[in-house]
């Protein structure tokens, strides 16, 4: 049995411990709160100097003179953005959306729609000045890039791949839509994919009765149409035993393949 006075011990020892722990987290307490607002006032800082440079591109005449001082702000705002991302924050932030927006002005795909994916998915506004969502914009911009890449010759794997495989999921409008599986169609169709040309077509005018692609999809009709038959006449016609081709002398055509559902990343670019 403990003595009043070991009992008396153990209990000041307990209390002890108790108010350890309390400035313990207290002192954590206020150092999360300098940090956040060290963290604040350097993102106001930031924001201060970006409205500046805005201000300074929007002096310039529009076009390709804007995009040196673009890139230099890329430079100047990028360790930033990347630290944010490192560190696993999500909070409104301006910079990151707006050096993403440069980035798209400036061809670099790739840095964009590292930036992109990231702003949609913590649901970052646009600047004020613009109409539209971070989606909205995102698919506009990889559209107009994959327009001009594949006049170009160019390949548009991955990034149009990794739009349209969310234009169910991504607030758009159904006009943004209907362009996407415009744009599939005609990637399909130079490919000879003429079921899934087809298919996208239809899905097409199902988001935009305008959509603009009756005479593609007319064009796809018959294509699988003839395709359909070529394939019956394959399967109908019988080879001699001396394997010298059928009476008609027509060769053989090899059947066409199974086409349906094909996704543009199946579809692949050309080399």
């Amino acid at each position: 049995m403990t003595s009043p006075v070991w009992r008396f011990k153990q209990r000041c020892e307990r209390a002890a411990e108790v108010d350890r722990i309390r400035a313990a987290a207290a002192a954590a307490e206020q150092r999360t709160l300098e940090a956040f607002a060290e963290d604040s006032a350097r993102y106001e800082l930031l924001v201060a100097g970006l409205n500046n440079d805005r201000a300074r591109i929007s002096a310039l005449p529009q076009g390709s003179g804007r995009l040196p001082l673009k890139k230099e702000c890329c430079a100047i705002y990028l360790p930033y953005v990347e630290s944010y991302i490192k560190a696993g924050k999500q909070h409104r932030n301006e910079v990151l959306v707006q050096v993403m927006i440069w980035l798209f002005d400036l061809g670099d795909i790739a840095a964009a729609m590292r930036l992109a994916g990231i702003a949609i998915d913590q649901k970052q506004p646009m600047p004020e000045r613009f109409k539209s969502t971070v989606s909205e914009f995102v698919a506009d911009s990889v559209l107009e890039w994959a327009v001009a890449q594949r006049r170009a010759g160019g390949a548009v794997a991955p990034y149009f791949d990794w739009v349209f495989e969310r234009l169910i999921t991504l607030p758009l409008h159904d006009v943004q839509r209907a362009k996407y599986y415009k744009f599939a169609a005609e990637r399909a169709a130079e490919r000879g994919v003429f079921s899934a040309a087809l298919n996208f077509c239809d899905q097409a005018i199902t988001y935009d009765a305008g959509a603009k692609v009756k005479t593609l999809r007319d064009r796809c009709a018959k294509e699988v149409a003839r395709l359909e038959e070529a394939a019956k006449h394959s399967l109908n016609d019988t080879t001699p035993a001396g394997g010298a081709a059928g009476a008609s002398g027509d060769a053989a055509m090899p059947q066409a393949p199974d086409e349906t559902g094909a996704s543009p990343a199946s579809l692949g670019d050309a080399e």
